[in-house]
């Protein structure tokens, strides 16, 4: 079969004219690079109005070999095409102005399709960068930027367009958007106060005070950063759907408390770096028992609120626990498949220091004391050496309520 060129009305063997483009036209300089259309003039790409139906030479025989017919890589076209006469082929057909496949329509829909899946893929890479190479949004945007160049100057228009339909710089940009500001009081924080000898002072406009110094309550106004709570689980239960109960009418969760410095250890600049960080934890299919080692992976771990620790313990953290646990318990939730879920905490986990501070007990670790300092027993500090072993403990075991607890 035999296909016109479009530039100098010579017929050529279907399998020879891309090369006949490259060779002839491309290679001399009489046709621009960039603006090569298919030979096949009812090809549908021609018969798009936007600048996709103009490809570069690799692009057009990625194009013909694809959608048309598969190009000989053994023979130039000169030496096979340059007398036709002499080809002795037999039922020559002119196809110019034919198109060889027969759902054109659904095969440039097709093609559309796979650029779109590209772009998809490419998408989760560079996201997939993001998240194991921390840096500034402007790395990221230069990284980008950089891919951009380096595909306009291998002329790889395909490419470059699949890249230019990511999503990859809108995600970047409108991240900050997924992260919301919540301004909390402290419920108490003392601060003290001088007052001149003997001169009265009006404080809170409740009381008068003729003391030296007094320490007065007041509370302090700070923010927390949280996610979207809603759109997190959604997302979460849409992905991991073959590990999650669906049926289920509620899902159990684990909340962790604990502060964590951000800056140098090494440095004198801890105490400003340390944030109180809040996570949660989805138990899948809402079994305590039979846990499985697939929920110690780190992805299953979604980070809630933060918040500077130097002022949550202001308050010691009831403040800001009080408004996690608020968030969570008894939360409904819409999923994409229309159904609702209500989130039920299961139970806390923290450290020491924010335990105690969550059940109002002093901070003291030590066997010295005559001051109940346990949140399980009743035992005194100076009484632990006397009770050594489990059995000895029991009956001084206390039965605490939910409601009897400091939050």
């Amino acid at each position: 079969m035999l296909v016109q060129c479009q530039y100098c009305s010579e017929k050529h063997l279907h399998d020879h004219i891309i090369l006949h483009i490259r060779e002839s036209h491309v290679e001399k300089g009489s046709v621009e690079l960039k603006n090569l259309k298919c030979p096949i003039t009812e090809c549908t790409r021609n018969i798009l109005n936007n600048e996709r139906k103009y490809m570069n030479i690799t692009d057009l025989l990625k194009h013909f070999n694809r959608n048309h017919f598969q190009q000989s890589k053994k023979n130039k076209c000169i030496e096979k095409c340059s007398n036709l006469n002499e080809c002795n082929i037999d039922n020559n057909v002119l196809i110019n102005s034919v198109i060889v496949e027969e759902n054109n329509h659904q095969e440039i829909l097709k093609e559309g399709e796979e650029d779109s899946k590209k772009s998809e893929t490419v998408d989760s890479l560079l996201l997939d960068f993001v998240s194991n190479n921390h840096a500034s949004d402007k790395l990221y945007y230069n990284v980008f930027d950089l891919f951009q160049k380096i595909l306009q100057i291998l002329g790889d228009e395909n490419s470059l367009e699949i890249l230019n339909n990511t999503k990859f710089k809108n995600i970047i940009k409108n991240k900050n958007n997924y992260v919301h500001e919540k301004s909390l009081l402290s419920n108490c924080a003392n601060e003290k106060i001088n007052i001149p000898k003997n001169k009265k002072r009006r404080l809170n406009n409740e009381e008068e005070v003729n003391s030296r110094m007094k320490y007065i309550l007041k509370r302090k106004k700070y923010n927390i950063y949280h996610i979207d709570l809603n759109e997190d689980i959604r997302n979460y239960v849409n992905k991991f759907s073959k590990i999650i109960d669906k049926n289920s009418k509620y899902l159990k969760v684990v909340l962790f408390f604990d502060d964590i410095c951000v800056n140098n250890l090494c440095t004198g600049h801890t105490k400003n770096g340390n944030i109180s960080h809040s996570a949660y934890r989805i138990i899948h299919n809402n079994d305590t028992e039979n846990t499985s080692t697939q929920m110690s992976q780190i992805v299953h771990y979604r980070t809630y609120a933060l918040c500077m620790t130097n002022i949550a313990k202001s308050d010691k953290y009831e403040s800001y626990i009080n408004f996690v646990l608020s968030q969570f318990e008894n939360r409904s939730i819409r999923l994409f498949d229309g159904s609702e879920i209500i989130l039920k905490i299961h139970c806390i986990i923290g450290d020491h220091p924010l335990m105690q501070s969550i059940f109002k007990h002093i901070q003291n670790y030590r066997s010295v004391g005559r001051i109940n300092a346990c949140r399980a027993c009743t035992l005194l500090p100076n009484e632990y050496e006397s009770h050594m072993t489990c059995s000895m403990t029991r009956s001084f075991l206390k039965n605490i309520l939910p409601s009897e607890i400091a939050i």
